[in-house]
């Protein structure tokens, strides 16, 4: 309940000289009907009223009731809070596994590929073609193929090792996902120019047969499973880790949830701001019941007023 103080200026108190004595012109010019008048205190400028419209003993009890109802609403944000903060931490925990799930499978596929041992492939290819013959302009065409390929090769092998290299300790979620798009764009750019280069090695008649005989045959299929994962949600993070492990519905839903508490905070905090203003005046008129006058200059919480998120 809404407690009051009435100021009376000095002009007043001179109706005192037509007879009226003080305390009844108090009386007359104080609190309004069905108020208590809890005290008062004169400055040399005006009388100040305290006025309630619960007695003394209700006033001490509602203190007590308001600072309880304080402390549960400042519990509530603080275990909002405390809750957004536990979920975030384990939501980047399980993107975080997720993800090393996913570089994990990567590399064994870059593995997997290198694995091929192309450099010695290509130097035997090279010297066969030697081999049969010199000046040969086919044969001078198959080795300008073939060192196409060994370039495009040795490049591969440069952004294929730069994985490792992106990922480095420590590096945050937000960090790995954005050093695996930049490392998937130019990974892609340079399968694709190794595929093609591949492709026009390995249809070239005097090549063919020596791959053949080498056994050798680069399995683009595997590389290409390896990768499309994450080229696939190269612009979805969540997207990308659901392939390993992550949950993106299970971690939305539970986050919506905490928000959907946390989003009340402009209302606790207009609640609160409410509640602090209540008891500020609800001390104050406390303190006026036990003797204790508050400084005639201080700040009257009465006037105070709260607003939506401040």
């Amino acid at each position: 309940m809404k407690c009051s103080s009435l100021v009376v200026p000095f002009l007043f108190s001179s109706l005192a000289l037509l007879g009226v004595a003080s305390a009844e012109l108090a009386v007359a010019q104080g609190c309004r009907p069905g108020d208590l008048e809890l005290g008062r205190q004169e400055t040399a400028e005006e009388i100040i009223v305290y006025c309630s419209k619960v007695s003394c003993e209700q006033i001490s009890l509602r203190v007590r009731q308001d600072i309880a109802a304080q402390a549960t609403l400042q519990h509530s944000l603080e275990e909002n809070d405390a809750d957004l903060k536990q979920w975030a931490h384990e939501n980047e925990a399980a993107q975080r596994a997720a993800l090393k799930d996913a570089t994990d499978a990567i590399f064994r596929s870059l593995l997997a590929f290198s694995a091929e041992k192309s450099e010695q492939n290509i130097i035997n290819v090279q010297n066969e073609l030697n081999r049969r013959g010199h000046g040969g302009e086919a044969v001078a065409t198959s080795l300008e193929k073939t060192g196409v390929f060994e370039g495009e090769y040795a490049r591969w092998g440069e952004v294929s090792g730069g994985l490792k290299i992106r990922l480095t300790p420590g590096m945050s979620v937000d960090g790995i996902w954005v050093a695996l798009q930049e490392w998937a764009a130019r990974a892609e750019k340079q399968r694709a120019a190794l595929s093609s280069a591949w492709d026009t090695l390995s249809s070239d008649p005097e090549v063919r047969q020596i791959l053949k005989d080498e056994n050798w045959y680069l399995d683009f299929d595997s590389l290409n499973r390896g990768l499309k994962p994450l080229l696939a949600g190269s612009f979805d993070m969540a997207r990308f880790l659901s392939s390993y492990g992550y949950d993106p519905s299970k971690w939305r839903d539970s986050g919506l949830q905490i928000l959907r508490r946390t989003n009340q905070a402009d209302t606790n905090v207009l609640a609160e701001c409410k509640l602090g203003r209540l008891l500020r005046i609800d001390v104050r008129n406390m303190n006026v019941c036990n003797g204790r006058l508050p400084d005639p200059n201080a700040s009257d919480p009465e006037a105070e007023r709260c607003a939506s998120g401040k």
